[in-house]
């Protein structure tokens, strides 16, 4: 199990009778940026204990760049860096001196902490204590002491949770260029659907303990088909005219939903509304991303639920 920097199979962790985690079969690349989906409940929380060392598995095994983490915990723990949103800093310090606490806890040469900072962009901040910093500096400071000795494997959790847009700009573009920059792969759970399109190269979809999406975010984008938008004159009309033309469509408030993914169909449809006497006001394909998957996904399992 080594080609990957996060593997694992048949994964379970049982609390009394239920399984918070069961059978999960993940696969994160080395180099990529993984995002780990799901609502709360899903089952993230408990995989990332898990991956951790954190908790013990009650079935299955997982592994980080092949030592397993229940056989092989300290070795694979000496390949991992984690941000977690519980996390003990000291607002009386400054930012280099919070990080210098952890870079002497490892052992490691002072020289860490300008890399570390330099990684971040927070050199100009370092000496300033922290009880001054914007939550974004705090989250980008937590990073930078992840990265201390140098992580194969950075896990992150919801690093962009509770952070305004100019934070989420710098944290987002921060992690993109971590596996280039600093060589390490990227594991990062959020609920942020829209930053994980932007920035991961891999998802992963948890539902009720189990995963039912992994892989290049790419492939799964094409598991949606292309929707036209149409707006007209009478929407109610205009989505029997498409029902008995053989057309799926969803009525989305004034707006109808028609699964359709060509040029040439969106002006079939347009023919089809001019003739029955509907007049159409616009006409516009939405493209396929992160929010749609996982609402189709999700919706699917309710109704097969």
């Amino acid at each position: 199990m080594g080609g990957y920097a996060v593997e694992s199979t048949g994964l379970g962790k049982r609390f009394g009778a239920r399984w918070a985690v069961q059978d999960v079969a993940l696969r994160a690349p080395v180099g990529g940026i993984y995002g780990f989906l799901g609502r709360n409940g899903a089952g993230k929380t408990t995989f990332i204990r898990l991956l951790l060392g954190l908790l013990h598995p009650s079935a299955g095994r997982i592994c980080v760049f092949g030592h397993d983490v229940s056989r092989d915990r300290i070795k694979a723990a000496r390949q991992v860096g984690a941000l977690l949103e519980a996390r003990a800093t000291y607002d009386q310090l400054t930012g280099r001196e919070n990080l210098n606490i952890t870079r002497q806890l490892l052992k490691l040469p002072s020289a860490e902490i300008d890399r570390v900072l330099e990684a971040v962009e927070m050199r100009d901040a370092a000496d300033r204590k922290l009880g001054h910093y914007s939550l974004g500096m705090r989250q980008r400071l937590g990073l930078a002491r992840a990265m201390l000795g140098r992580p194969r494997l950075l896990v992150l959790d919801e690093p962009m949770n509770g952070l305004d847009p100019d934070g989420i700009r710098d944290m987002r573009d921060i992690i993109r260029t971590l596996p280039e920059r600093v060589g390490a792969t990227v594991f990062m759970s959020s609920h942020m659907l829209s930053e994980v399109e932007q920035t991961a190269t891999h998802i992963g979809l948890m539902h009720d303990g189990q995963l039912i999406l992994d892989g290049p975010i790419a492939d799964m984008l094409r598991l949606i088909e292309p929707e036209l938008s149409v707006r007209s004159s009478d929407p109610g009309r205009a989505a029997q005219v498409l029902k008995a033309a053989g057309y799926v469509t969803i009525e989305d408030g004034a707006t109808l939903l028609v699964k359709a993914g060509a040029d040439r169909e969106a002006a079939r449809i347009n023919r089809l509304l001019l003739d029955a006497g509907v007049d159409v006001i616009e006409l516009s394909f939405r493209r396929a991303n992160l929010e749609a998957l996982y609402v189709s996904v999700q919706h699917q399992k309710a109704e097969a639920a």
